[in-house]
């Protein structure tokens, strides 16, 4: 699956949740407004995003869910939508059969740097049952 491909599929999956899509032009990578049921896609929108996104609708998480009003990965909420983002972006990296290599999962997804630590943790555990 190309880039694209793979996009597609996070915006149907959170389409599927009952929330509306729609692309803005942004400065931000996207944004959930649990309310409206609505994600705006900002222009530096990235799969690992989308599936942070989803991972708040699916966590069912509520409150402050903007990672640019002074949320970060100590907030609970942020943590878990992290970490379920990373664990459905590395199922389905490792179901197309692509490699184990954090460096080169976390460009290609475009995951921020600052999560190195969280992926590796992620990637071990799944690396007990490959």
């Amino acid at each position: 699956m190309s880039y694209e491909e793979i996009f597609e599929l996070f915006v149907q999956k959170i389409e599927y949740e009952g929330y509306t899509v729609i692309n803005t032009e942004a400065a931000f990578p996207a944004v959930i407004d649990r309310k409206l049921e609505c994600v705006a896609l900002g222009t530096s929108c990235t799969i690992f995003s989308l599936a942070h996104e989803l991972g708040h609708i699916l966590g069912e998480h509520s409150g402050r869910l903007r990672s640019f009003n002074g949320n970060d990965e100590r907030n609970s909420n942020e943590h878990a939508a992290n970490m379920m983002a990373i664990q459905m972006v590395l199922t389905l990296h490792l179901d197309m059969g692509c490699g184990f290599n954090y460096i080169d999962f976390m460009n290609w997804y475009r995951i921020p740097s600052h999560l190195e630590c969280l992926v590796i943790k992620i990637m071990t555990e799944f690396d007990r049952y490959v």
